[in-house]
């Protein structure tokens, strides 16, 4: 059980650097929504609309390491297995 939260925390750990560098590491928070500046084909005015697409920030970045950090700190509430001695004692 220690080992396969060890495991699970280092995975989650992982995944979420893995997302955020991804994703361009944006040093700011979580978006929503993004600002795309478009060019309007008869006029030629730019303007700027704003598309759905969520951009993961810092915020998202730290809640993954929480829970990394709490599952490894859980792993440590529970008693290493037991070896078996396979010796007789004489």
């Amino acid at each position: 059980m220690r080992r396969a939260l060890r495991f699970l925390a280092l995975l989650i750990a992982i995944a979420t650097i893995a997302w955020w560098a991804a994703a361009g590491a944006p040093w700011g928070w979580s978006k929503n929504s993004v600002a795309v500046k478009t060019l309007d084909d008869i006029t030629g005015i730019e303007q700027i609309t704003y598309e759905n697409r969520f951009v993961p920030g810092v915020d998202t970045l730290a809640i993954g390491g929480a829970a990394a950090v709490v599952l490894a700190g859980l792993s440590f509430a529970f008693r290493p297995a037991r070896r078996s001695r396979n010796w007789v004692r004489r």
